[in-house]
């Protein structure tokens, strides 16, 4: 007798068919990095980088549906830089991730309320990080450069709304309920 599937094709949902889609792509990925490059993640990386992967598209397409409720603007529009109040200064970060050496790169730039450049920085990592370890080591690395110079009334602004929560959360002691990418 034939087992019937869990989920069968009319009951997918577009979180199921992105987790999917997501898991697939982590192990093809890793396949073609042990094939061309000789490096192979352990099963627990991949799972680990799918589910990151999968948290941080969840979480953005919360926020553009929120978005899309609240304002009937465009997401494209709403996702603009924005300047900061006069007398503060703004500092966007990100991360990059280079699979083939397996490296993590990250960068943060500074720039003032009349869209002036203040200072930037990089740096890479000769390691694998995590999308979050490497979304977070970017705001650290800006936040102890404008410590260093001696620098307030910084808003510091990330893509990922999963460490820009937990850094509030620790901030408050409670669980964050923002919903933007700054903090």
């Amino acid at each position: 007798m034939a087992r019937e599937s869990p989920i069968q094709s009319g009951d997918e949902t577009p979180n199921v068919a992105g987790a999917v889609a997501t898991i697939a792509w982590c192990i093809w990925n890793n396949r073609n990095n042990w094939v061309w490059n000789g490096l192979k993640d352990t099963a627990k990386s991949i799972a680990m980088r799918a589910v990151h992967m999968t948290q941080e598209w969840q979480a953005v397409n919360d926020v553009q549906q929120q978005q899309t409720r609240i304002i009937s603007a465009p997401v494209h529009a709403l996702q603009r830089w924005q300047q900061p109040r006069i007398g503060w200064w703004k500092c966007n970060v990100d991360a990059s991730f280079f699979n083939t050496s397996g490296h993590t790169g990250w960068s943060w730039c500074i720039r003032d309320s009349n869209d002036n450049f203040v200072a930037a920085g990089t740096n890479i990592n000769k390691y694998h990080l995590s999308i979050l370890e490497g979304e977070a080591m970017a705001i650290l690395e800006a936040i102890r450069e404008a410590s260093t110079r001696g620098w307030s009334n910084i808003i510091f602004e990330s893509d990922s709304k999963i460490v820009v929560d937990a850094i509030q959360a620790s901030h408050r002691g409670t669980k964050s309920h923002h919903t933007g990418g700054r903090y």
